[in-house]
């Protein structure tokens, strides 16, 4: 995988066809180290066959087999094997589990050479960022460090997603899901998302491989209603790639893991009136009450202190 989580030439390419599976099984590796990614491109021979994707398996409980060694850096002699074996069985899922499937690159595994994208080089897919108050990228499984400023539970949230190659992004595919704490488990609402930057009304869902469409990166908004109360709110998006959207699997495509693992903030109950001016005034009206009690106070104490000493001296001279 990247060490330095650089993604190689073909990343987008593999991580579309084994997304479906990480929503599927929730694998925590994945999740916790942000991706495993391939080790080049696909013709890298460091494992399995040329012409094939590269591999990083751990064949940990696999032990030696033939004089073939598993563990962390398992023989590629092992590897190709080991997947084969597995591959019918992960078909099977991505075929029977709706939330598997996220970007198959052919229509039908089937009829692997019917139509559909083949060419690394010209996937291009749509991908999905959220972006932060600040307009930074969220990566996967970085909750904790997104800033969404300072909402309360009569605002209306905004939430922004950037998405690259969106010239291949289903016209009005783009929804934000979200859910609260008080709604039923495994239900979210759905709002549509508007474009605010580098938008095109133009529709790419006939595209054909000899056609040439400029690559754009767009960001589309929505905003998540007001809950009123103090909650937590989770939520993700999910789009469609428009050449993969009639064709199997429809070609989605979301923030992070989707439902699996979406982003989640809490809102706390407005303090104040949830007006900036109002907030002021009430403020310096409290300010002017609590001085005018301390120096009423202040006044008073002063004031009898004054006439005890008075009466003193006047019973002092009387005397």
């Amino acid at each position: 995988w990247g060490y330095k989580d650089q993604d190689p030439p073909h990343e987008l390419y593999m991580e579309n066809q084994v997304k479906g599976l990480m929503n599927l099984t929730g694998y925590g590796n994945w999740k916790d180290q942000g991706g495993y990614k391939v080790s080049g491109d696909i013709t890298d021979q460091l494992y399995g066959m040329q012409g094939s994707f590269s591999y990083t398996v751990e064949l940990n409980n696999c032990g030696s087999q033939g004089g073939l060694q598993g563990g962390f850096h398992a023989d590629p002699l092992l590897i190709r094997p080991t997947v084969r074996m597995h591959l019918m069985t992960n078909m099977y899922l991505l075929d029977e589990s709706p939330e598997a499937r996220i970007g198959q690159m052919f229509p039908d595994y089937g009829d692997i050479n019917g139509p559909g994208i083949h060419s690394p080089e010209q996937t291009m897919m749509p991908l999905l960022s959220l972006l932060s108050s600040k307009g930074e990228s969220i990566g996967f499984q970085s909750d904790t460090e997104v800033d969404f400023g300072d909402y309360y539970s009569d605002d209306k949230l905004p939430v922004r997603i950037k998405v690259a190659n969106a010239q291949f992004m289903l016209k009005d595919s783009l929804v934000l899901r979200y859910r609260t704490a008080e709604m039923v488990a495994g239900a979210w609402n759905e709002l549509p998302m508007s474009c605010i930057v580098d938008c095109d009304p133009r529709d790419y869902s006939d595209f054909s491989p000899g056609l040439t469409i400029p690559q754009r990166e767009s960001v589309f908004r929505a905003y998540i209603p007001a809950t009123e109360s103090s909650t937590h709110i989770q939520f993700y998006a999910v789009a469609q790639d428009s050449r993969l959207a009639n064709e199997f699997g429809g070609g989605f495509v979301y923030t992070g893991h989707g439902a699996a693992a979406p982003v989640e903030i809490f809102v706390d109950d407005i303090i104040g009136f949830g007006n900036p001016v109002a907030d002021a005034f009430a403020v310096g009206f409290m300010m002017l009450i609590i001085y005018g009690v301390i120096w009423g106070g202040l006044y008073r104490m002063v004031g009898l202190a004054i006439a005890a000493e008075r009466r003193k001296q006047a019973a002092e001279e009387g005397g």
